[in-house]
């Protein structure tokens, strides 16, 4: 890469940082539900209120229907729903097919919202305790979850004091005036203490009753991979979900407040404001089935998804993911301060993580700001992706992390086992395999160590170019991974280029061939970049920090450029 090209890339990437910020995309982009919204009422067919009557026709405002359940279940290809605006207890389940031409719609005007938490006022004080704790039967959920078993991260109460979310504590002990609360399963009793020893019946309190909102496809709280006629039972396409808030929902393990599951195809939400639910705010899921009496799997990918102009904020664990989905699009959302229920950033926590199968996943256009956990993840077995013109800012963990992207395929056999068919060396060297391309980011301030700004860990084929990449607290671009991993690729064909790197606590950081001894780790290389203020910050190669000629020799690279001048300018 010439200097010129370098100047070229450099000039096109600081407009992107300069002509779009954070703040200039949020307001140029809506995101949730629009205030302003205009509502072609002949185009309705259908109408929800909070004071309608499931026993009503629907087809107008003054003879509504009670629920979205009972319009969901009349609803038919090219027909529209619309809520209007209240607060709902419940949302709705659909499985139906519309058509290219005939989608059908669920439309929610400005105002509606889907709460899935009641206000209590019959706490009582609890007698000779040390704090002032109140006492009340806790919320009858699900029991699985709800087991001295179960860790804080996957119980499912939710306690909320005038809009903010009271802390958990595993034991009585704990309950102090800071705001915290405790479920006792043995006695099925939940306690407060609130801040400043406040009593609960005098203030708006909230405790999370409903654990789901909006299931697309199969039904909510079941356990469908089980059971082989489930996909075609359940077959939905040409849905469009549209304008929806949802609050406090005491969901579980993955699953979402909107939540897409199975053999569903072409689906669209969007506009749509999910925050302060149990575990996941948005997701999409496909299902392989086992047909014990037939011998035979049954596969049912999830396609053709776009979650767009969203906000899944606040939530437990996620902000969007999913599994096994092919042709997904995930554009122009906020994702800020997901995962405060501090999942490792080896799990399920926050703002975006999908993967696990699945190919052609775009995740382009987004915001993601203080997430506790990785930011934008595609994670395991996924092909052909794109994570492009994305803001990540301040997470805890990578900004970026592309793991295990390819994968050995999934072999399933007769009698409901599955093994990988994992390539030799020499197949992996003329193997054609289609990694993730991630460019045009920028990416900034991670807070820990293992906070790169772009990972690719055991990862084939990705592509990294343009993105600017500054102040992180890991490396800037990493390729890592461990060697003897199962069920992986190694660690081949990655190449980064052309992107700005400035003030990361490591520049990048690599691994040698050698390292892997099978010989699946070969033609990585980090070239044709720009570093800046590097001086004093080492390269890493296979654990051992080098200087930047080493590093340069390592790769082959004679055109990266280091500057150690301050070049970016406030553009006030």
């Amino acid at each position: 890469m010439t200097r010129s090209r370098v100047s070229a890339s450099l000039r096109y990437l600081m407009l992107l940082c300069v002509l779009v910020p954070p703040a200039a995309m949020a307001d140029a982009i809506h995101y949730g539900p629009r205030p302003d919204r205009q509502i072609d009422e002949s185009q309705v067919t259908y109408f929800v209120a909070v004071d309608g009557d499931d026993a009503n026709d629907g087809r107008t405002r003054e003879a509504a229907f009670a629920t979205m359940q009972r319009a969901a279940d009349v609803v038919e290809a090219g027909e529209t729903v619309l809520v209007t605006e209240g607060v709902y207890q419940r949302g709705f389940h659909f499985a139906g097919v519309g058509r290219p031409d005939a989608w059908i719609t669920f439309l929610a005007e400005p105002g509606v919202e889907i709460r899935g938490s009641d206000v209590w006022d019959h706490w009582q004080a609890v007698a000779d305790a040390d704090e002032p704790i109140y006492v009340a039967d806790r919320p009858d959920l699900m029991g699985h979850w709800q087991s001295p078993e179960q860790s804080l991260q996957h119980r499912l109460e939710q306690v909320f004091v005038n809009g903010q979310l009271l802390r958990q504590v595993p034991e009585s002990a704990m309950l102090k005036p800071t705001g915290t609360f405790y479920v006792d399963d043995e006695q099925e009793k939940i306690y407060v203490c609130l801040a400043g020893g406040h009593n609960p019946n005098e203030q708006r309190t909230e405790v999370s009753t409903r654990t789901w909102a909006i299931n697309i496809g199969g039904p909510p709280n079941a356990n469908n991979w089980q059971d082989p006629a489930w996909g075609e039972q359940y077959e939905t396409a040409y849905v469009r979900i549209d304008g929806f808030r949802i609050r406090h929902l005491a969901n579980f393990m993955r699953n979402a407040a909107i939540q897409i599951r199975g053999n569903v195809r072409h689906v669209i939400v969007e506009n749509c404001d999910v925050q302060w639910v149990n575990i996941a705010g948005m997701s999409m899921n496909g299902a392989n089935v086992y047909d014990e009496d037939a011998q035979t799997w049954h596969e049912f990918p999830t396609s053709h998804v776009v979650f767009r102009n969203n906000i899944a904020s606040n939530n437990g664990w996620t902000g969007m993911g999913g599994s096994g989905s092919n042709h997904a699009r995930f554009e122009y959302n906020i994702l800020d301060n997901n995962n405060y229920k501090g999942m490792s950033p080896w799990t399920e926590g926050g703002p975006l993580k999908t993967g696990f199968g699945g190919s052609h996943i775009y995740i382009r256009h987004n915001i993601a700001r203080n997430n506790d956990n990785h930011g934008l993840w595609i994670d395991y077995g996924a092909t052909d992706c794109v994570i492009e013109h994305n803001f990540v800012y301040n997470s805890v963990a990578a900004a970026v992390l592309n793991e295990v992207t390819p994968a050995p395929r999934t072999i399933r056999h007769a009698d409901g086992t599955s093994t990988r068919h994992e390539p030799s060396a020499s197949e992996m060297r003329t193997k054609e395999l289609a990694g993730t391309i991630i460019r045009h980011n920028v990416l900034v301030g991670t807070r820990t160590p293992g906070g790169t700004g772009i990972a690719n860990s055991n990862a084939v084929a990705a592509e990294v170019y343009n993105n600017v990449i500054y102040g992180n607290s890991g490396a800037g671009i990493s390729y890592g991974g461990s060697p003897t991993r199962p069920s992986t690729l190694g660690l081949s064909r990655n190449v980064a280029y052309s992107n700005i790197l400035d003030r990361n606590f490591r520049p990048a950081v690599t691994r040698r061939d050698e390292e892997d001894e099978t010989g699946r780790y070969f033609g990585n290389v980090i070239e044709r970049n720009l570093y800046l203020r590097a001086q004093a910050s080492p390269f890493q190669i296979s654990g051992v920090d080098v200087d930047r000629d080493e590093w340069m020799e390592h790769h082959g690279d004679e055109q990266s450029i280091f500057a150690d001048e301050d070049i970016f300018r406030d553009p006030e």
